[in-house]
């Protein structure tokens, strides 16, 4: 055993079976250092923040030393504002084109049924599927986006169904669907 600097709590010698455990040591056992935590309490993070939500409104705490530019109650609240600028929002509703694939996906199984707009499958995740395809000359937005179950998506990347039914089945499922105007560009 060997022998170094006292116990934080207790005073005592703290004794280690190898020399660079006493590097750090700071208590010669657990027991004193649970007993120093109690006496001795920290809080690391300084005192609790109140603030607004900025999305909801929302009253909401947190510790500036973990969260420095909290602006949101809740992670769906972060969310939700983020895809309002990714899809380029104006007062927190979505416009137009979104800049990426995963933003108007995301967005799409949001706003739309989770289920297969030609079967009705609901049984797991569905997949969120451009009808006409970007790289075809298609838009990120809302009414080109179709939610389908596996084995739909599977026969569209195919070609087992074209565009023209899938915009049919679009309008069957979703033209009725009680959705702000707005998110249709």
């Amino acid at each position: 055993m060997v022998t170094g600097r006292p116990c934080l709590f207790c005073g005592e010698s703290i004794q280690r079976h190898w020399p660079h455990e006493l590097k750090s040591a700071t208590f010669c056992n657990n027991t004193c250092k649970h007993s120093y935590q109690k006496t001795h309490p920290t809080n690391y993070h300084g005192s609790k923040q109140t603030d607004h939500c900025k999305m909801c409104g929302k009253q909401f705490t947190y510790y500036p030393s973990v969260r420095p530019n909290a602006q949101y109650c809740s992670n769906e609240c972060r969310h939700l504002d983020h895809g309002s600028k990714v899809c380029g929002s104006k007062g927190g509703r979505w416009k137009g084109a979104a800049r990426g694939k995963t933003s108007i996906r995301l967005f799409a199984k949001r706003w739309l049924p989770q289920q297969c707009a030609i079967c009705g499958w609901h049984a797991a995740s569905c997949d969120a599927h451009h009808i006409v395809p970007l790289k075809s000359g298609g838009e990120n937005i809302l009414s080109n986006m179709i939610i389908l179950c596996p084995n739909h998506h599977r026969m569209v990347e195919e070609g087992l169904l074209s565009s023209t039914q899938l915009f049919e089945t679009w309008e069957q499922n979703y033209a009725g669907l009680e959705l702000d105007q707005s998110l249709f560009g």
